[in-house]
């Protein structure tokens, strides 16, 4: 969770936002200048939101 928040609390300034009037705090919906720190961020970000629908799913099968 650490990880991720520090992924979206990365400064501004490497970031381009891809979209007008997005927030660039929201660092999972800009382009990174740097393409290794890219796919690094967007393979952690990917896993953690596999690892959070696996635990939903799971959650759902119990209830």
């Amino acid at each position: 969770m650490m990880k991720c928040m520090a992924a979206i609390f990365i400064t501004n300034s490497h970031f381009q936002p891809l979209y007008e009037g997005v927030n660039t705090a929201f660092a999972t919906f800009v382009k990174i200048n740097n393409d290794r720190l890219a796919r690094k961020i967007k393979n952690l970000l990917y896993s953690l939101l596999l690892k959070r629908s696996k635990l939903l799913e799971n959650k759902q099968k119990t209830v």
